[in-house]
């Protein structure tokens, strides 16, 4: 191995010798690292057709492949396909695929693919696909920006879509988050917690015919906004505490007027519950406790102030449990299925809602 090593240096220092270095493009380019390769210093000066390296690349464009074990470095732009085991870096333009486990780095606009297992910076323009394990940032987008923490764009046209949280200042299309999407404005923001310029964000206090009373913050853009929030029931020790989260869609009327169509999950759990949690994880056994229940509401919103307003309107709730003192709270259902066998309790049933709240 070690002989064939010095061979390979031999054979490149040689060809760097007797090097065409004229010519502003070459179709084959071969190294180890800056400046030791077939171009030797002069490779910052040469585009190349066909490029491979064993830690470092160094040119002045690649017009069709580029790979390094760990830096890729070009100086102009880049037609095809650049990887890199930690590093790429482009000073012009993408059209193709710029790939790497660490860090993608453009100066300029990018059309095509910018992968990478970490992080992804466009300086400009972004038409296609930006998609990293850790972080995005662009100037825009127009296509899809992906990664597993977090988005930065000033525009996106198409998705923006992350694990924890999306930053745009305008968005056509829509931004996917499982916590968090800021943005001055978006429409169609899918998240808990939505902070649009634009939008609408309120904090709830509702009650419907279970005598749940619950306490959630709305908020997104002029259509899709997310709901999350906790809840505390007085009067069924069954149905003491619930957490919730949803999605809901505006539909506007006037100024003052809409109505809202709200698709809410909801889980509810009692003192009892947990005390009995304990008792059956010290005897590790694994029944099921508590409830689970999705809820469909149609909201009449009505603001007659800057502040404030009021909701109300139908709710069709669905619930399932292990528990039969929980089902037996719920009366006057459309539908209801009881296996005593196997312990399991479901019914549906229409319901009201109504809620005052703050607008911020």
């Amino acid at each position: 191995m070690r002989k064939i090593f010095i061979l390979a240096l031999i054979g490149i220092a040689t060809q760097v010798s007797f090097a065409q270095v004229k010519d502003s493009v070459c179709k084959t380019h071969y190294g180890i690292a800056y400046p030791i390769s077939t171009h030797g210093k002069d490779a910052a000066n040469i585009t190349n057709k066909f490029s491979l390296h064993l830690f470092t690349a160094y040119s002045a464009g690649v017009d069709g492949f580029e790979a390094a074990g760990v830096l890729s470095n070009v100086k102009g732009n880049v037609e095809g396909m650049q990887l890199a085991g930690v590093v790429n870096i482009t000073e012009g333009t993408v059209k193709g695929i710029q790939g790497t486990w660490g860090l993608n780095f453009t100066h300029g606009n990018i059309k095509g693919l910018q992968c990478s297992g970490m992080m992804n910076i466009a300086e400009k323009n972004v038409k296609g696909f930006q998609g990293a394990g850790c972080a995005n940032i662009a100037d825009s987008i127009k296509g899809f920006q992906g990664s597993g923490f977090i988005n930065i764009a000033n525009e996106v046209k198409g998705v923006q879509w992350s694990g924890f949280i999306n930053y745009a200042k305008k968005v056509k299309g829509t931004q996917v988050s499982v916590f968090i999407n800021i943005a001055d404005s978006s429409d169609y923001p899918v998240g808990l917690v939505n902070i649009i310029k634009n939008g609408k964000k309120t904090l709830n206090i509702s009650t419907n015919m279970q005598n749940d009373i619950m306490l959630s913050f709305k908020s997104g853009g002029r259509k899709l906004y997310g709901v999350v929030g906790i809840g505390y029931n007085p009067f069924y020790k069954e149905l003491e505490y619930n957490a919730h989260a949803g999605m809901g869609y505006h539909i506007p009327v006037s100024q003052k007027f809409t109505i809202d169509i709200e698709g809410i999950a909801l889980g509810y759990l009692s003192k009892d519950d947990m005390d009995e949690a304990d008792l059956k994880h010290n005897h590790h056994k694994n029944d099921s406790l508590g409830a689970a229940s999705a809820m469909l509401n149609l909201a009449f919103d009505y603001q007659p102030f800057e502040h404030f307003g009021i909701t109300a309107g139908p709710t069709l709730q669905y619930m399932f449990t292990r528990n039969k003192s929980k089902y037996d709270c719920i009366n006057n259902t459309l539908w209801n299925k009881e296996n005593l066998d196997k312990n399991r309790f479901q019914a549906l049933w229409v319901g009201f809602t109504a809620s005052v709240y703050y607008r911020f």
